[in-house]
């Protein structure tokens, strides 16, 4: 009898582009919280991503939109200007520091570590000034000032911080200010910094009335004179963040899109939340953005498996910043808008997932699917719906009916079958749900997914 097997290969396609588009096997509105790149040991496997712990408490208090990591340190900083330190040495708990002068770091405009010449000191961006804290007991909220009132995303290039200032790049090189050391054409605002092979990649955007805006990518060596830029790309559309992909930038707009000198190739549509700077992050051969709820990722951590669109993270919210606190695993510090920080670390998701419409090779009777999963443990399950074309074939979601696949009803198995007598089908899907209500702490995870079906040429 004919098989369609559903295993290490297709699970690290990743999301779909579309309900029947094959350059993915999951639909992207119907899967989150799944990781394929759980750890080395799991790469290709069908696995819950991590669960999440609030770390809030009562400290966080304005939405944080940055963060950075000294040693085993982050510190973030707030769209009201309260900066924040999570100790990984005991649980990543919350610290406000210096919250008697919040009000004179109003903005949250950037963040970054630099060495000023003498020392590390962490460097916040305010509307219009830039304060330093040096790690111990010292704040200087005006320890520049004379800035813009606009973003100032800031990235560190040939040991100097550049950084946006409204139609400038601005400049820190150790404790010397220039306020502008690039012009953009009139009307154009720095949304975005990044370091692209030896350039400076600047994104900018203006207004040109209504609903239009021009955007625009801008490549600069740093050296060229302040009013000359070494190339320039116009953006396909309005976008607000950049960051690195391997050799090339990821730009996110309305879209996705993965630029190479030239090129603008869409890897996804933005389901309608605005991705800002602080809120993507690049690891392991993997750039990961936070989007509605969801954290997203491109890429793959392994040279010998192809890049793919995944959601590894479910329930962060969005509007917030990210940071990886674990290089070899999806393990992330992320905030959001609500406000909140949250550690995804341990635990698990509850993530959920639907294949595309797998279209069968003529139309068949599916006779049989079956699970091969890791052995089953206490605690683990997982619910299933088995839908072709026309009806539901298996569905375990209501208890009492047919039997959901879990260590309560079969023990520690590795593999099981389940019969079906189905109509003629053209394409079948399946929803799987790793039911946190039903299986609180189990960890099914599934390694192959069989299918077989009977051919026919007959009709209903």
């Amino acid at each position: 009898m004919p098989k369609l097997i559903l295993g290490r290969k297709q699970f690290l396609s990743g999301l779909s582009s579309g309900a029947f588009d094959d350059n993915g096997l999951f639909r992207q509105t119907y899967t989150k919280g799944i990781d394929l790149f759980y750890s080395k040991s799991y790469y290709g496997m069908l696995k819950q991503g991590y669960g999440k712990t609030d770390k809030t408490s009562t400290v966080v208090i304005d939405a944080i939109k940055w963060f950075v990591q000294k040693t085993n340190d982050y510190y973030g900083y707030g769209a009201s200007g309260h900066l924040y330190k999570f100790t990984s040495a005991s649980t990543f708990n919350a610290s406000e520091l210096d919250s008697a002068n919040y009000a004179g770091r109003s903005g949250g405009r950037g963040l970054i570590i630099y060495h000023d010449g003498t020392s590390d000191k962490l460097h916040y961006f305010s509307d219009t000034q830039i304060g330093i804290h040096d790690f111990s007991t010292t704040y200087t909220n005006n320890y520049k000032t004379g800035l813009e009132n606009a973003p100032h995303p800031v990235k560190e290039f040939d040991g100097k911080l550049f950084f946006g200032n409204g139609r400038y790049v601005g400049k820190l090189d150790g404790t010397t200010l220039t306020l502008q050391a690039l012009t953009l054409p009139i009307g154009y605002e720095v949304q975005d910094i990044e370091i692209y092979n030896n350039y400076i990649a600047i994104l900018a955007y203006k207004s040109t009335g209504a609903l239009n805006t021009e955007c625009k990518l801008f490549l600069w060596d740093t050296y060229t004179s302040s009013t000359k830029w070494n190339y320039e790309y116009v953006v396909p559309e309005k976008a607000t963040a950049l960051e690195k992909y391997k050799n090339d930038l990821v730009i996110f707009g309305y879209n996705v899109r993965l630029f190479n000198f030239g090129s603008f190739d869409v890897i996804h549509e933005i389901e309608t939340v605005t991705v800002t700077p602080g809120g993507t992050w690049y690891s392991n051969n993997t750039v990961y953005w936070q989007e509605n709820d969801i954290l997203m990722s491109y890429g793959s951590p392994s040279s010998r498996i192809k890049a793919s669109l995944q959601c590894p993270l479910k329930d962060c919210g969005s509007g917030g910043a990210i940071i990886n606190v674990y290089s070899e695993a999806n393990q992330f510090l992320i905030s959001n808008s609500t406000p909140k920080a949250l550690m995804y670390d341990s635990g698990l998701s509850g993530g959920y997932a639907r294949t595309i419409n797998l279209e069968l090779p003529e139309p068949s009777r599916i006779s049989r699917i079956t699970f091969v999963v890791e052995k089953l443990v206490t605690n683990d399950g997982m619910n299933f719906v088995l839908r072709d074309d026309a009806v539901i074939l298996i569905d375990t979601t209501t208890v009492g009916s047919i039997e959901a696949l879990s260590y309560a009803n079969f023990g520690a198995i590795t593999q099981k079958s389940y019969d079906i007598t189905s109509e003629i089908s053209n394409f079948f899907y399946l929803t799987l749900d790793w039911d946190q209500s039903r299986y609180p702490s189990g960890d099914l995870i599934i390694k192959k997914i069989i299918i077989e079906y009977e051919p026919t040429r007959l009709t209903n």
